[in-house]
């Protein structure tokens, strides 16, 4: 009987260490993308650095110069 105790309680142990490293991991990771989206949010704040990382002025058409002629529909 004291094996069978002294088993569970090493893998309960090995179990413990286990999640321990899992969720030091976790946290590592969740540091890493705060400080990562810090950065980009303060990127972002400065409008001259804005048209080199948003592709969203692309979509919108603001960086090119062509202007479309309006074409007015009388009924």
């Amino acid at each position: 009987m004291e094996i069978y105790r002294s088993v569970s309680v090493s893998i309960e142990r090995e179990g413990v260490s286990f999640l321990k490293k899992v969720e030091k991991i976790i946290i590592r990771i969740l540091l890493i993308q705060f400080v990562c989206l810090s950065v980009i949010q303060l990127l972002f704040i400065h409008k001259s650095s804005v048209k080199y990382l948003s592709k969203i002025v692309y979509y919108e058409g603001v960086v090119t110069k062509n202007k479309a002629e309006i074409l007015q529909v009388n009924k």
